[in-house]
């Protein structure tokens, strides 16, 4: 069994509808601009925490691939933030192929921090609920 990428992607998007909502709003009621290089990485951070919480609630054993459950995982970060972006910016501004190249450039570099927040908080989530499930007894 690996890991469930419709509760991972649901969890994603979920929260990444809500950091994005809770940057607008400091930004708007406070003039506080949250620094918005380590925001994308935060979904990913709760998403892979929540999918290891799970895979522990279900499994004893360790995961048997990590890696491959932490790169299906990137790409739905990948996918759900490309529909965002576009969701988001195609109306408002009119993205030419510069744009189109910046965005690819930091999809590629935000991809590189998600497989590896992915793999982390996957492995974290895991070890947690193992850790109260210990201290529980069961």
């Amino acid at each position: 069994m690996s890991v469930n990428l419709t509760r991972y992607a649901l969890w994603y998007a979920g929260s990444s509808l809500i950091v994005l909502t809770v940057q607008i709003l400091f930004q708007q009621a406070f003039g506080i601009n949250l620094g918005q290089a380590f925001l994308p990485i935060i979904p990913a951070m709760i998403a892979a925490m929540v999918e290891g919480t799970n895979w522990a609630k279900e499994n004893r054993d360790p995961m048997p691939k990590p890696w491959k459950d932490a790169c299906a995982m990137t790409g739905l970060c990948i996918a759900i933030t490309a529909v965002l972006i576009f969701a988001t910016t195609i109306q408002t501004v009119g993205m030419g192929f510069e744009g189109i190249r910046v965005v690819a450039l930091l999809m590629t570099i935000y991809a590189v921090f998600w497989l590896i927040t992915n793999r982390l908080f996957l492995y974290m989530g895991a070890r947690n609920e193992w850790a109260n499930q210990n201290r529980r007894g069961g």
